[in-house]
């Protein structure tokens, strides 16, 4: 995922001894000290593959959550409630 400025990854896909590397200037910069940030969403699975959709929450409910209704989810979407159990991509039976 991306936006204007940053991209988004897993940080548990990568090794903490690994680097990025500026393809232009090849310098190089550890991935354990690029900063972490919390994304609000949730992964929904109607494809059988988990897809991870960033939401803006407005309130919260116990374990509900209201979210903009601009957002790119659906009446119908199939939303996995434990995201501890998937990761982006994952093929869902």
């Amino acid at each position: 995922m991306s936006d204007e400025e940053n991209c988004y990854v897993d940080p548990l896909a990568f090794d903490e001894k690994d680097v990025l590397i500026d393809i232009d200037t090849n310098d190089t910069l550890p991935v354990s000290l690029i900063p972490k940030v919390s994304i609000d969403g949730v992964y929904s699975a109607n494809k059988g593959i988990a897809e991870f959709t960033k939401v803006t929450i407005i309130k919260t409910i116990d374990e509900f959550a209201l979210v903009e209704s601009d957002e790119s989810l659906n009446i119908f979407d199939n939303i996995i409630f434990d995201s501890s159990k998937v990761t982006e991509n994952q093929i869902i039976y």
